[in-house]
């Protein structure tokens, strides 16, 4: 992944606002300019060098020019500086002396219009020169593009690493950027990652964040955790003499086309809007709850089961269900036609007993051999976990059942699972954690998404709108449905605000009115996920 700019200015010794052109340079990876290498970029306290100035320098301003190099829609500040030992030196004695070092110094802009304080990228040392114009151009390998880098590509297919062949290859003419991408789940407490010849690189850092505070009394831990939804009440007049509330447009409607969406839920009060963003009870073989369940309105009680080798229910039914391979079994086959056909088999039989959702496929990569539900994951490779989950979840939904991808994201223990921490750079959140939901959402358009308990880079992934909205909304255009995983510990209406539209197994309405009295949850906020939910549920037959 790569962010890169050109910066052109006059190195004629007169320090002025340059002009600034974002581009892929050739050879990524360093800084060059006219007069020649000047390095790799590093990071603050990571120079590459070893002549970087110590703190008794003095730094000579020679110009600055800004530039988006992060790709997030601000600028960024680009410092051309010079360093020596005389705290008068000018700008022509920088130039004229080869015994001042000049960097290029790198700030991340911020959207306040001001800058961080602490560099994101700093050059080797390099000299300038009377000679006249010259041009710098920066490149970062972890920053926000895919970069498909110019060489040759070879393919080679065997049985092992001793009996391949070669079957395929293709040159590459020069670097492309594939997709161009966000700053998004920046770490807060990563500062650096180690590199594959054993060194370490410093990390970008954002501001830190406190998971458990919230604008409103939090509900006890005692109070949420395990805790069955409440039965309804509804007025038994109600029920008998007039099925549905007075005056009001049923859920029927909707799915006749004779009303919009929109219209149905704006009718609805702040109370019932609270109702819709949370789990309801079992009905039936369930074991793990529905949603919906507003009958004054014509909306059913959708009910949800747990997989994922197989169907899940409650065991006092006396139901019995196909006990299917676990997932790692599956990925082993290499044969999406054969997910599908699982996945197919298996929604027929989650509809058999009257169940709408499926809460499988689950997809985080095998990352630790401690992990507890590892059985219930594909694989290490994202790749293979994304084709292979995808399959099922396209085997699913073709009986017009729910497929839930889990866990959303970077979720790969169970110890400690509803407060441990992933912390991870943004590079392995796109490439390894976050890879195999992307290629489900592009490829099999799944209608649910559950949210994981864990917290990434500081941040509950229920919580997360980075995660929820900016990623995989709006990256990659998921239009579904999005459930925490049940009894997560995140805010209810923190919850609804970063776009994760019903807290299972059960909600808590009274916390979501307090929010919007409170002015911190809006009554839109409420009305985005409910028409999320109900959409998933005009898809079930």
């Amino acid at each position: 992944m790569v962010v890169s700019a050109l910066v052109c200015g006059c190195f004629t010794g007169c320090s002025k606002a340059a002009e600034t052109e974002k581009y892929i340079v050739e050879n990524q990876g360093y800084v060059y300019s006219t007069y020649g290498d000047i390095g790799q970029l590093g990071e603050e306290g990571n120079y590459y060098n070893s002549d970087y100035p110590g703190k008794d320098a003095y730094e000579v301003p020679i110009f600055e020019t800004t530039a988006d190099l992060t790709h997030d829609g601000i600028a960024d500040l680009i410092s051309v500086v010079g360093y020596g030992s005389e705290p008068d030196a000018s700008v022509d004695d920088v130039i004229s002396n080869s015994s001042y070092g000049c960097y290029v110094k790198v700030y991340r802009g911020t959207k306040n219009g001001e800058y961080e304080s602490h560099l994101r990228f700093i050059s080797r040392n390099f000299h300038l020169s009377h000679a006249g114009n010259g041009t710098i151009c920066l490149s970062k390998k972890d920053g926000l593009d895919y970069l498909l880098e110019k060489g040759k590509y070879q393919f080679y297919l065997g049985t092992s690493v001793r009996e391949t062949e070669q079957v395929f290859c293709f040159t590459m003419p020069e670097d492309t950027v594939t997709e161009q991408l966000t700053a998004k789940l920046v770490p807060t407490s990563l500062a650096e990652r180690m590199l594959s010849d054993g060194s370490f690189e410093k990390l970008p850092q954002s501001e830190p964040n406190d998971p458990d505070y919230s604008a409103i009394k939090r509900v006890p831990r005692e109070e949420s955790d395990g805790f069955s939804p409440a039965v309804r009440a509804l007025p038994g007049h109600q029920i008998w003499s007039q099925p549905y509330k007075k005056d009001a447009h049923i859920f029927m409607e909707v799915a006749e086309g004779k009303i919009t969406l929109d219209e149905f839920v704006t009718q609805m009060t702040d109370e019932e809007l609270a109702h819709i963003l949370g789990g309801q009870p079992n009905t039936g073989v369930a074991n793990t709850f529905g949603f919906g369940n507003m009958p004054e309105y014509g909306i059913p009680n959708i009910m949800t089961a747990d997989g994922p080798a197989g169907l899940r229910i409650e065991k006092k039914c006396g139901v019995v269900t196909t006990a299917w391979p676990c997932a790692t079994l599956l990925a082993c086959t290499w044969n999406p036609d054969m997910l599908y056909q699982v996945g197919a088999a298996g929604a027929a039989e989650v509809k058999e007993n009257n169940i709408a959702v499926w809460l499988t496929p689950a997809v985080n990569i095998h990352r630790s051999p401690l992990c507890g539900r590892n059985f219930e994951y594909y694989s290490e490779d994202p790749y293979l976990t994304g084709k292979m989950a995808s399959a099922m979840v396209k085997g699913i939904q073709s009986k017009h059942i729910a497929a839930t991808v889990k866990h959303f994201a970077c979720n790969n223990k169970e110890t400690n699972r509803k407060e441990s921490d992933s912390r991870v750079s943004e590079r392995a959140a796109r490439e390894i954690y976050l890879k195999a939901f992307e290629i489900i959402v592009k490829e099999a358009d799944p209608w649910c998404i559950m949210s994981s308990y864990n917290i990434v880079n500081g941040h509950r992934t229920s919580e997360n709108r980075e995660l929820l909205e900016d990623i995989l909304r709006g990256e990659w255009n998921y239009q579904g449905m999005v459930t925490t995983d049940w009894w997560t510990s995140g805010e209810h209406y923190k919850e609804v605000k970063a776009g994760n539209d019903i807290k299972m197994a059960c909600g808590f309405p009274e916390s979501l009115l307090r929010a919007k009295e409170a002015g911190v949850l809006t009554r839109e906020e409420m009305e985005i996920c409910a028409k999320r939910i109900l959409g998933l549920i005009l898809k079930i037959d």
